[in-house]
């Protein structure tokens, strides 16, 4: 298991370790799953934080542009069912060009290896 960190995230000072781990996790299970739905309760536990303070971290970062926050409400009772977050950064580099099957075998793409060694 490992996870992707864009190098804009890596790099923004205006972030703290918390917030980076969470924009990574959001990354790399909207690349490999293609969406983020992971409750707040997963990331906490993952993280050792409280839920609220996973959920405090999760606007924040919402309000300051680094996710698109998406909910699926049931029309009966208007209870959601699943939350998606949707990453608004930067990942066109090359590994985010590469699936989950790929990132695991010996391949050379441009020259560069990827793989086991």
């Amino acid at each position: 298991y490992f996870s992707l960190l864009p190098s804009e995230i890596t790099f923004d000072n205006s972030l703290n370790m918390n917030e980076k781990f969470i924009v990574s996790e959001v990354v790399t299970m909207t690349h490999y799953a293609g969406e983020f739905h992971a409750s707040n309760e997963y990331l906490a536990s993952m993280m050792n934080l409280k839920k609220n303070s996973v959920s405090r971290i999760i606007s924040d970062l919402h309000d300051r542009g680094y996710f698109e926050r998406i909910g699926f409400y049931c029309p009966r009772n208007k209870k959601t069912w699943k939350r998606v977050l949707r990453p608004l950064v930067h990942t066109d580099c090359k590994v985010f060009t590469f699936n989950s099957d790929e990132m695991g075998s010996h391949l050379f793409r441009d020259n560069t290896f990827f793989g086991d060694q």
